[in-house]
């Protein structure tokens, strides 16, 4: 049977007791002495730096003094000074010396004669005559003790002196303060045990407990080194002369941080040991993690790259050889991959691009009808978002019209176009063109459709329009050429059989059928004007009684043809208009035209003029089946043709209305039609006068 103590023990645990039992011999060998040497070394240091200190104060208070006799000279060879001394002018005096105070960082400047008597001064010394000392230290009572440091310089008026200029520098806590700060030790001066000034941040009544001048003479070291305490806190410091006027200065070390921060170094050498203890029993596992840390830094890359795989980089600080290449193979193959990517993601860019710049819609669909990709010229063309439509059936947004089915069963064969009505959306019917063709992605086991789409309405609805329009103007152009053809052929078969009532009746009728020619012939050739926007009118004054007379002349034929009467209505004084005389012919024939075409047989057709607003409205009314409110507004446009019941009056060009609407306004006039008192359509127009042209 093996004892528990003679049991092998483990690697680990063999180096682990070895390492804590050398960590704590070491210890105690090195961290003892050493901490006694840091003491003792710390508190040699102090002492250097106190003495060190008081020599530097010795310098910087000689230099206070050789700042303060510059001082001195400079108030006492200011020009303007001079001045002032000869004019006499105590109170310019005063002003000018307290703004050179300020100017020069003083306490005082006080001016003596040379009889010794004060001439002026910028602060007031009681039982201090100050004119009959020279250079000096020295306590000042006002109303308290105050140390002042003062430095002469005689004023010398052509060389001759003419009195004296004393600036004075009260030695103050802000004097030990700005001290203290070129020194970095606490500075103080005392005089009879007072402090006088001092930077200690404590109560006066703390500083009058502690006696600075007997710890000093008790000091057993020979440079007047000693320690003190004020309000608990512990002082090193040094005691010197100031001068030779038995003031004392002090520099002082507060030692509070100092403690502290050797009680700090005792913790952390305390702290050191029981870290070495624990990093000798964790020794074996931080080389084991020194090994597989870089493993471990490349698996948490791995992972943390899986959300972004092309934009994280793969690195390892590593000195491993094998680590190194993997890390190298690894983000070479994130680099080509991200090359790839970027190619990939330009020429998708392009791809949308030139999506957005093709005017035909294009979607595509897969086996079951449903909607995966909608371009934008597709959202246009239909009024549809993509994100509404994607991954729903089609025929949830194409609807067809006037016919039966589903959009999707009627879809065109590859190479083929179909022309379908359909509902889009906001319930707007448009006809499209597509056409359509299979392809088989390579990322789907089943094909899809690709369809290519036009909205094609304006043109189909242009085309019959167009169409509808071709056979107005052939119809036009027939039945006045057919009645021609009809007379000529009479008379030239039967002219000596006819009397002259009969040759009269076919002259007339060969004058109806060239009127109605020419009427066609006009519009067309305006109609084709005013859409080449070559249209003009060449306006001029003119009686518009007269073209009046000239139309009714030359639409009398056609007037007696249906048995209708035209009634003129125009006021003997109506004023002259300013227009084109041929073009409002033009319009008259036309709306009188339509008026004869539209009116029934034997009725009455009003022609009036008058006068209203400063523009002459003519007016022409009939009594035919009139105009609907709704149709009113497209009337003028061309190609609109009204709606009729009347055999007789047969649908034209449909190019009148909109060439009387060119004119009239070109000539800055208005147009309209409205319902005649009774029964019938009323169309009017205005002109301007001819003296407000």
């Amino acid at each position: 049977m093996m004892l528990p103590f003679n049991r092998p023990r483990s690697l680990f645990s063999h180096i682990s007791s070895h390492l804590i039992l050398l960590s704590l011999l070491t210890v105690l060998a090195v961290g003892i002495p050493a901490i006694l040497y840091i003491q003792f070394e710390t508190e040699k240091q102090i002492w250097a730096q106190i003495e060190q200190g008081a020599w530097t104060s010795h310098a910087l208070f000689e230099l206070k003094e050789f700042e303060l006799a510059n001082n001195a000279k400079l108030v006492a060879e200011r020009p303007s000074l001079l001045e002032l001394i000869q004019l006499d002018d105590q109170l310019a005096l005063l002003s000018y010396l307290s703004t050179l105070q300020d100017g020069i960082q003083s306490d005082s400047i006080t001016i003596c004669t040379q009889a010794g008597k004060i001439l002026v001064e910028t602060h007031h010394f009681e039982d201090l005559n100050l004119c009959m000392r020279q250079n000096f230290l020295t306590i000042v009572q006002n109303p308290t003790e105050e140390a002042w440091l003062f430095r002469t310089h005689p004023i010398l008026i052509k060389e001759q002196a003419v009195g004296t200029a004393i600036v004075g520098k009260k030695i103050d806590d802000r004097f030990a303060a700005a001290m203290q700060t070129d020194i970095g030790l606490d500075y103080s001066i005392l005089k009879d045990g007072n402090f006088l000034a001092t930077s200690l941040d404590s109560e006066r009544s703390a500083l009058h407990e502690v006696d600075i001048e007997t710890e000093a003479l008790d000091s057993q070291t020979d440079n007047n080194s000693f320690k003190f305490t004020i309000d608990d806190k512990p002082y090193y410091a040094i005691a010197f002369p100031v001068k030779s006027d038995g003031f004392t200065g002090v520099l002082a070390l507060p030692m509070e941080e100092v403690l502290k921060s050797s009680r700090k170094q005792i913790m952390l050498m305390l702290a050191g040991i029981f870290t070495v203890l624990c990093i000798s029993i964790f020794l074996s596992s931080l080389i084991a993690h020194r090994i597989s840390r870089p493993l471990e830094e490349l698996s948490s890359q791995a992972i943390r790259s899986r959300s972004d795989f092309i934009k994280t980089p793969i690195s390892t600080d590593s000195k491993i050889k094998e680590l190194i290449e993997l890390a190298d193979a690894y983000e070479h193959a994130r680099l080509d991959l991200s090359q790839k990517v970027s190619q990939l993601q330009l020429e998708q860019d392009w791809i949308e691009h030139l999506l957005e710049a093709i005017a035909e819609g294009i979607l595509t669909l897969d086996s079951n009808n449903k909607i995966l990709f909608f371009s934008p010229a597709a959202e246009r063309i239909t009024g549809w978002k993509k994100e509404e439509v994607l991954h729903n059936p089609v025929d949830d947004y194409f609807k067809l019209v006037e016919k039966d089915g589903v959009f999707s069963e009627n879809l065109p064969s590859p190479g083929e176009k179909y022309f379908l009505n359909v509902e889009l959306a906001l319930k707007r019917q448009a006809t499209l063109s597509i056409s359509g063709a299979e392809f088989f992605p390579s990322q789907a086991s089943d094909s899809q459709i690709a369809l290519v789409f036009r909205d094609v309405t304006e043109e189909v609805a242009i085309n019959r329009l167009l169409g509808q329009f071709l056979s107005n103007v052939a119809h036009e152009f027939r039945t006045p050429l057919s009645a021609l053809s009809a007379s000529v052929e009479l008379l030239e078969d039967q002219f000596p059989d006819f009397n002259s009532g009969e040759v009269m009746e076919l002259i007339r009728s060969q004058k109806l059928g060239v009127l109605g020619l020419e009427t066609l012939i006009d519009n067309l050739l305006e109609s084709s004007s005013i859409e080449a926007r070559r249209f003009r009118v060449t306006p001029r004054s003119f009686d518009i009684e007269e073209i009046i007379s000239d139309v009714e002349q030359t639409l009398a034929p056609l007037l007696e043809k249906h048995g209708q009467h035209l009634i003129v209505k125009i006021p003997l004084d109506l004023p002259l208009v300013y227009g084109d005389p041929r073009r409002t012919v033009q319009v008259l024939i036309n709306l009188l035209s339509n008026a004869i075409k539209y009116g029934p047989e034997n009725s009455e057709i009003t022609l009036q003029a008058y006068e209203r607003d400063r523009k002459v409205r003519v007016l022409i009314s009939d009594h035919g089946p009139g105009i609907s409110p709704e149709y009113r507004q497209e009337i003028f446009t061309r190609f609109n043709l009204p709606r009729t019941e009347n055999e007789r009056a047969k649908p034209g060009a449909g190019l009148g209305l909109s060439v009387v609407k060119a004119i009239v306004e070109a000539q800055g006039g208005e147009v309209g039609v409205e319902d005649n008192p009774g029964s019938g359509a009323c169309f009017w127009f205005t002109m301007r006068l001819a003296k407000s042209k």
